[in-house]
C-alpha cells in the first residue's frame, strides 16, 4: 500500500467539492455521519469501520457518495448537483427523512464517468 500526505484542510475542503458534504445535504449530527465516515475512509483507501444499519429499511440517499481520493488528487463517486425531483416512495415519512433526504437530487455528476440516473441517484 502506498502512502500519500495531504493537509487536513485540503482534504476536508475537497471532500465538499467532490461530494455532498455541505448544507443543505450533510448534517453530521442528523443523518450522514456513517456515509461521511465511509467516504472519508475510501479517500485514503482504508476500509470503513461503520455499519450502515439504515440500509435495512431503504436504500442510501446516494449509493456511491462522492469523495476526494488522496493518492490521486481526484474526485470519485457521485455528487448531487441539482436540488429537485421527488423522494422515493416511503422516504417522506421515514425517521431518516432529514436534511440529506430533503435535499432531493434531480441532477448529478459521475466523477468516474457515466450517466447520472436521478431515479436511483446513482451513475451507470
Amino acid at each position: 500500500v502506498g502512502r500519500a500526505t495531504v493537509d487536513i484542510e485540503v482534504l476536508l475542503e475537497n471532500m465538499k467539492i467532490c461530494g455532498n458534504w455541505e448544507n443543505p445535504y450533510y448534517d453530521i449530527l442528523d443523518y450522514n455521519c456513517n456515509y461521511y465516515t465511509r467516504a472519508l475512509m475510501a479517500s485514503m483507501d482504508l476500509p470503513s469501520p461503520t455499519v450502515q444499519g439504515e440500509k435495512i429499511f431503504f436504500p442510501p440517499w446516494i449509493p456511491d457518495p462522492g469523495y476526494f481520493h488522496v493518492a490521486t488528487f481526484t474526485c470519485r463517486g457521485t455528487k448531487c448537483t441539482g436540488i429537485g425531483g421527488e423522494m422515493k416512495k416511503g422516504e417522506e415519512d421515514s425517521l431518516f427523512a432529514t436534511s440529506a433526504r430533503k435535499g432531493k437530487c434531480s441532477e448529478g455528476v459521475c466523477h468516474g464517468g457515466g450517466k447520472f440516473i436521478s431515479e436511483s441517484r446513482s451513475c451507470k
